[in-house]
C-alpha cells in the first residue's frame, strides 16, 4: 500500500494563514521563524505581526513574562526583524524595558502593560531614557 504524506509547506498560503491565526503568534514566531523561506514570508507579514502579546497567561488568569529562553530569542532575532510592522504590544513589566530597547517601533500606536505596579509605572514614565525609547527618539 502506498502512503502519501502532506507536509506543512505543501499547504496553500491561505490555509497556512488560517492555521497560524488559530495559534499564538509569539509561539509561532519563536518556533518557526528561520525554518523555511516561505513560512518566514508568511510569519513576517504585517498582517500577522502588527499586534503581539509578549506575555504568557498563568492558570489563575494572571499575565506574566515569557520564559527567558523565548524572550532572549525574541529580543535577539525576531523583534529586530519585524519591529517596523508592530502597531500594538502587550508587555509585562519585568520585561518591558528589554523589549523596548531592542529596536525602535516607528508604527507602535498601542502599548499595554500587564502586571505593573503604579509606582513602577511612575518611575518608568519619569525616566528620560524610557520616554525616549517609548517615543522612538532613539533606537
Amino acid at each position: 500500500m502506498n502512503s502519501s504524506t502532506v507536509h506543512l509547506v505543501d499547504l496553500l498560503d491561505e490555509i497556512l494563514v488560517e492555521i497560524f491565526n488559530k495559534l499564538s503568534r509569539v509561539d509561532l514566531l519563536n518556533s518557526m521563524l528561520g525554518l523555511h523561506q516561505r513560512l518566514d514570508r508568511l510569519l513576517r507579514d504585517v498582517t500577522f505581526t502588527h499586534s503581539l502579546d509578549l506575555t504568557t497567561q498563568q492558570s489563575n488568569d494572571e499575565r506574566c513574562s515569557l520564559p527567558i529562553v523565548m524572550l532572549d530569542r525574541l529580543c535577539s532575532h525576531i523583534l529586530p526583524a519585524i519591529h517596523e510592522n508592530i502597531n500594538s504590544l502587550l508587555v509585562e513589566s519585568s520585561s518591558m524595558q528589554l523589549i523596548l530597547l531592542v529596536a525602535a517601533y516607528p508604527n507602535l500606536h498601542q502599548l499595554t502593560f500587564s502586571s505593573i505596579e503604579s509606582e513602577d509605572l511612575i518611575n518608568h514614565l519619569s525616566s528620560i531614557k524610557f520616554l525616549k525609547i517609548l517615543f522612538n527618539l532613539c533606537p
